[in-house]
């Protein structure tokens, strides 16, 4: 009896090492003095955060004519295919009212056919110019994602913010 009880053991601490090679990465993490609210489904990052004029912010409130840039570092678990990794990437911006006044649809289109190294898919950006159609004094919302477009990984990033 107690062969097969350490038997058994064995065989479930093989499988629990097993499933620990597995992904199963899923998170919410919020910036309390910015309000960037980043979820991931699959695709790791070891930082999120914003940058204006290559200095990280934490403001949530911005010029016209500034560019913002919704940063994502370490990201990892793209899935390989012949060696290289297939990111997307989209933004979109709505007003107070829900009204979408931006989008782009896929960022890195053109490396939908030879990708890039898993490298340099570490560092991610997504980056938002302040300007026409918004107005100044008016609130919004930016949405951004990054995705695996061979496997199902994604992290999405969301930041409400105002326009001075």
């Amino acid at each position: 009896m107690f062969k097969k009880i350490s038997i058994g053991v064995a065989v479930l601490s093989l499988i629990a090492l097993v499933g620990c090679e597995a992904n199963f990465s899923k998170g919410v993490n919020k910036d309390l003095l910015s309000g960037l609210q980043v979820t991931n489904d699959g695709l790791t990052y070891e930082e999120a955060y914003l940058t204006v004029d290559d200095e990280r912010t934490t403001a949530s409130s911005f010029d016209l004519g500034t560019e913002v840039y919704m940063n994502f570092t370490g990201v990892d678990y793209f899935e390989e295919k012949d060696g290289m990794v297939f990111p997307g990437a989209m933004l979109v911006v709505v007003d107070k009212d829900g009204k979408e006044i931006m989008e782009q649809d896929d960022l890195f289109a053109q490396y939908s056919e030879s990708g890039v190294t898993a490298e340099m898919a570490k560092a991610m950006f997504v980056s938002l110019i302040i300007g026409n159609p918004m107005e100044s004094g008016e609130s919004y919302s930016w949405y951004s994602k990054v995705w695996d477009k061979v496997g199902e990984g994604k992290i999405e990033g969301t930041l409400d913010f105002e326009v001075k």
